[in-house]
């Protein structure tokens, strides 16, 4: 991989949940991190505690990053006792996020019931609440573009660049939320952002979340090459199916870095 770019995959997304198995699988592929799920730290306290995380890091040499919680937590909620206990749900997660020292996180930027204006002006206000709260962390924290469907707040470059450097975030550039939201245009618009530290990548047929494997969906990875082979930060193979399927993207990955795949 380039120097500056490191590379993991999402255990949860692979069908994976023992935390074993998954740094076992990021060590076989010789990645630099594995995803942790929030929502599953929170749902079972047992399947990711911070001083296991700690010793898996130390022995395998492998790091993590962190997909803060986004089920049933809704930032930029119109009813404001959701908005505040999402933001108190969103601290702890700060807190773990710190606790094992990640390497970058994940945070979405809440929903809407429909894209009325007076709808999308008042949870505009009550978004920019909530992260005047959560402004400027301790802890490398990126806002991801998550418009698949109308219900989904942020729309487009310009709000997510706009929330992400009020909140003095980075940016998590999903690309095939992206190519859902308006093709390889809505790829290409937003590569142009300044400081996108964060990829999640992953195929689709550009009509839902898919998750496929790389190469595996219609998005034209030839036309993002050089932006992936300039790019430092980290990046996550956020990919559904199973191991198999993990194994297949990050072979895809480095073909199309140039890289030297694995024996």
């Amino acid at each position: 991989m380039p120097k500056n770019m490191k590379v993991g995959y999402t255990p949860i997304s692979a069908n994976i949940l023992d935390l074993d198995e998954a740094f076992r699988l990021a060590v076989e592929l010789q990645l630099d991190f594995v995803e942790l799920a929030y929502d599953l730290q929170e749902i079972l306290p047992s399947s990711q505690p911070v001083q296991k995380v700690k010793e898996l890091k130390a022995a395998t040499g492998v790091g993590v990053t962190v997909h803060l919680p986004y089920l049933e937590l809704n930032l930029a909620s119109l009813f404001e006792g959701v908005r505040k206990v999402s933001v108190e749900r969103m601290q702890q997660a700060f807190e773990y996020t710190s606790s094992v020292e990640a390497l970058n996180s994940v945070l979405h930027g809440g929903r809407i019931p429909e894209r009325h204006p007076l709808i999308l002006q008042a949870a505009r206000g009550q978004l920019l609440r909530s992260l005047e709260v959560l402004k400027s962390p301790g802890i490398p924290v990126t806002l991801e573009n998550t418009h698949i469907n109308p219900l989904e707040f942020l729309q487009g470059k310009e709000e997510l660049q706009e929330m992400s450097q009020y909140a003095g975030f980075g940016v998590c550039l999903d690309v095939g939320h992206a190519l859902i939201e308006g093709g390889e245009e809505q790829i290409a618009d937003y590569w142009t952002l300044p400081h996108i530290t964060h990829l999640h990548l992953q195929d689709n047929l550009g009509l839902q979340d898919d998750h496929f494997a790389l190469g595996r969906g219609k998005i034209n990875w030839q036309n993002h090459q050089k932006h992936l082979q300039d790019f430092s930060g980290t990046v996550c193979l956020e990919i559904s199916g199973g191991p198999e399927d993990v194994r297949h993207s990050a072979a895809f990955l480095r073909e199309l870095l140039g890289t030297t795949a694995l024996p």
